[in-house]
């Protein structure tokens, strides 16, 4: 009798223990979520503007090393008369800085403006900006200065647009989807503008000798459903780095940006 009694103890316990574990795989299958905010001055009005995304667990590290230099160029972009648009921009690495416990990458970012005439060929520099950003040295996120001075604050989102990095990078794989989510209110009001970036891994490719994932990205306004803007990224396999974007409106290219030089 006690042996039946604890051959159904040991059942009942083995019962609950794997309804434990399918209720775990069953979270952990979840796909997480990063929900930043970051509240910035235009126009004097203050707005809020949150950055969500679907997490990709890294399966790299941030590659950087002090001293490090990358150039990158924008291709032709037609403006009114004759002439064109373009970008140069330059990326340092200047250093290392602890911020909250965490190491963080200091990387500068100077772009210079230009307009080209090719009927006199003339070349004419128009400005230029600067921007500090640091990259967590572990995951990628992006913090820095340049929207609040005062302290800082997650600027991923801003950081998504511009060259060379962003943090979902390093989580690249084949086959990956993942979808961000930028939301613009006025503070303390309704939302006023939502913007879906729906990415997707197409496969693998070759720059200019460079193994590089190629990634997909439907810009959509959630408000009509138009999309926007189809960009294509080409990530460095190795450095996860970017290597080239093409961005288009339907099927006319709007620009180019390329990695033109490294140091």
């Amino acid at each position: 009798m006690m042996g039946q009694i604890a051959k159904v103890t040991v059942v009942s316990i083995l019962l609950i223990l794997i309804s434990i574990l399918i209720s775990f795989a069953f979270i952990a299958s979840q796909t997480p979520k990063k929900v930043s905010e970051t509240e910035i001055k235009i126009n004097n009005k203050k707005l809020v503007i949150k950055d969500e995304i679907d997490v990709l667990k890294p399966n790299t590290y941030l590659k950087f090393t002090p001293g490090q230099q990358l150039y990158y160029e924008t291709s032709l972009i037609p403006i009114s008369g004759e002439g064109y648009y373009f970008e140069k921009q330059k990326f340092m690495v200047k250093g290392i800085r602890i911020i909250n416990g965490s190491r963080y990458f200091e990387v500068q970012r100077i772009v210079d403006y230009y307009i080209y005439n090719p009927v006199d060929n003339i070349t004419l520099k128009i400005g230029n900006r600067t921007n500090t950003w640091y990259y967590n040295a572990k995951n990628g996120y992006c913090i820095g200065k340049n929207i609040n001075p005062e302290r800082f604050s997650d600027e991923g989102v801003f950081s998504t647009d511009a060259s060379m990095f962003s943090y979902w990078m390093l989580g690249l794989r084949e086959g990956a989807k993942w979808t961000m989510r930028t939301i613009t209110a006025e503070k303390g009001k309704r939302e006023t503008l939502k913007t879906r970036y729906n990415f997707e891994v197409l496969g693998r490719d070759v720059v200019d000798g460079r193994k590089c994932f190629k990634i997909k990205a439907t810009i959509t306004d959630e408000a009509s459903g138009k999309v926007k803007e189809t960009r294509y990224y080409w990530v460095d396999v190795k450095d996860r780095i970017l290597v080239k974007l093409e961005s288009y409106s339907g099927k006319n290219k709007n620009f180019e940006i390329k990695l033109v030089g490294r140091e």
